[in-house]
């Protein structure tokens, strides 16, 4: 989607214009179709990565950004993942969400990803180390479900319900707002019973 507030993310011929987008949901609605644009956070973001590491990527301790260590111990790029723990990375995904919002004005819902993201990588964050510690989270299972709450409720600030893949851990559940949309999928987290 285009962005007028991170304008690198612009790549001629790999995304859609304002206009492409107008006309995209002019013909939705012709035709009774409801739209759900996807926003896909905390995973799957490596062109956020990309452009705008200094916005969007995890720190791991003084080593260089984006460079972790995977469950073998061997290293890895991070590009994929937003980080959870930093103001700057949580205003940046409000910020994008905002013009998701404008961009498709008519859309009730707005989903917010929330699957395949390798959240054992914010162990190593520096900053996400530092969020859990002032707000009592115990672990990245914690900070996931506390991550997928702070952006849900913004998309309800927006005017929006959110949806996402599979939800988020059970511990954690209380703080999701009930208005999400859970799509049970792989019940990785947990199964459709326990989200009840």
């Amino acid at each position: 989607l285009p962005s007028k507030a991170f304008p690198k993310l612009n790549v001629k011929g790999k995304y859609y214009t304002e206009e492409d987008i107008a006309t995209l949901r002019a013909y939705a609605k012709a035709r009774g179709v409801v739209l759900v644009p996807e926003f896909e956070c905390p995973g799957h973001a490596p062109v956020l990565n990309t452009y705008y590491p200094e916005v969007f990527r995890d720190r791991s301790d003084g080593k260089e950004a984006g460079v972790f260590l995977n469950e073998q111990g061997e290293p890895i790029p991070s590009k994929a993942l937003i980080c959870a723990g930093s103001e700057r990375a949580v205003n940046g995904v409000k910020t994008l969400l905002t013009e998701v919002a404008e961009l498709f004005p008519d859309a009730p819902y707005i989903h917010i990803g929330g699957d395949e993201a390798q959240i054992y990588l914010w162990k190593q964050c520096a900053d996400c180390r530092a969020y859990m510690e002032k707000n009592g989270i115990e672990d990245v299972y914690g900070l996931f479900s506390d991550y997928i709450a702070r952006i849900a409720n913004y998309v309800l600030s927006l005017g929006k319900t959110p949806i996402v893949w599979e939800g988020f851990p059970e511990k954690g559940n209380e703080k999701i707002p009930r208005e999400t949309i859970v799509i049970s999928w792989e019940n990785h987290y947990q199964t459709t019973e326990q989200l009840l």
